[in-house]
Parts: C-alpha cells; sequence; structure tokens
C-alpha cells in the first residue's frame, strides 16, 4: 500500500514537472526570440544556445520611439472605458426599467450594428475628421472608438442589469428616492461585476 502511495505521487510530480515546463516553454520562446539578431529569430530552425543580443530593445525604446506610441495608447483606452462604460450603463438602465418598442428597436439596432466591421466605418470616420480641420488628435480618435464600442458595452451591461429586479427600484421609490437617486445608490453598487467586465472589455478593445 505503501509502494503504490509512494509510486503515485512521484507519478504526480512528474505531470506537474512536464505541465511546469510547458508552461514555461512560451515564455522561453518570447524571450529567446526578443534577445536574438532578426537573422536567428526568423530562421526556419529554432536553436536553443544563442548569443543574447540587447540591440532589439535598443532599437524598441531609443530609435523606435516605442514609449511615446505606448503613452497614446493608453491615454486613449483608458479615456475611452471612463467615457464609454459610464454612458453605457446610463443607456442599457434606462432603455431596460423604460421597456418600450421604442428602447426594443433602439437595442436591436445598436445590436445590428455590430454586424458591420469596424474598419468599414474608418474611411467615413476619417472624411468627416478632415472636414471638420480635426485630424491628428487623440481626443478624436477616442470619440470614435467609444462610438465604435457602445452598441457592446450597452448589450453587456443590458445583461447584468436585467437580472436585477425590478421591485428594487419600486422599493427605492416608495422610500422617496428619485430616479437618479435610485440608479446611482441602488442599481449601481449592485452593477459593480458588469461594470468590471465592461471596463476590461472597453478598454481591449
Amino acid at each position: 500500500m505503501w509502494k503504490k502511495k509512494k509510486a503515485g505521487t512521484a507519478a504526480a510530480y512528474v505531470v506537474l514537472i512536464f505541465v511546469a515546463i510547458f508552461s514555461v516553454l512560451p515564455f522561453y520562446y518570447v524571450f529567446s526570440i526578443a534577445t536574438k539578431t532578426p537573422a536567428e529569430a526568423f530562421s526556419t530552425t529554432f536553436s536553443w544556445i544563442w548569443k543574447p543580443t540587447m540591440d532589439n530593445f535598443k532599437q524598441l525604446f531609443v530609435e523606435d520611439n516605442f514609449l511615446f506610441y505606448f503613452k497614446n495608447s493608453m491615454i486613449i483606452a483608458v479615456l475611452s472605458m471612463f467615457v464609454s462604460v459610464p454612458l453605457a450603463t446610463l443607456a442599457a438602465y434606462g432603455l431596460i426599467r423604460h421597456n418600450s418598442k421604442l428602447s426594443n428597436r433602439l437595442l436591436n439596432s445598436m445590436l445590428a450594428l455590430r454586424i458591420f466591421p469596424p474598419m468599414l466605418l474608418v474611411i467615413p470616420f476619417f472624411l468627416l475628421a478632415t472636414a471638420l480641420k480635426i485630424t491628428d488628435n487623440k481626443y478624436v480618435l477616442m470619440l470614435i472608438i467609444v462610438a465604435s464600442n457602445q452598441p457592446f458595452a450597452i448589450w453587456l451591461m443590458r445583461g447584468f442589469i436585467i437580472s436585477l429586479p425590478k421591485e428594487l427600484d419600486e422599493a427605492a421609490h416608495i422610500d422617496g428616492c428619485s430616479l437618479f437617486k435610485t440608479f446611482y445608490k441602488i442599481i449601481l453598487p449592485l452593477s459593480m461585476p458588469g461594470i468590471g467586465t465592461a471596463s476590461i472589455f472597453t478598454f481591449l478593445l
């Protein structure tokens, strides 16, 4: 019995070692590509031993000015998230709690917009920005991204808010809460998991 238990433990350790190696291999591969010369990196045969070089990092951070573009991307992504998610939360709450034919049509129209790839709108957006003379502006790009993300963000928040019982709103109204106070004090705290998910997705998008 003791020998069987010991053999089982040894087998488990062997499996775990293989899993650990398999998990580390992608990071090792990325590190190897980053520290190889272009000829070595794009070679059809992978070499396990090479002479590391930091020239790629020098080119990326010094010559190509990567941090400047990274900063711009972070500003656009974060601002887009902070604009898109609050608007989507308010819109989803209003469209769900004031359910009507018009609100259903608006939601379905937003869903239909997701059928079209965003690249179809690049030229119209560019022509509009050129006509208004607001090109080469990160905040215009932010607004375009917000407009593109809104249908997805609204439908995502709709899924969370629709699960909250309408009786919560009615109880808040009976206690004297206004519509906005009901949203701020009751709905918003309960929607935090959805807001967190929507924030992650809109940031990535």
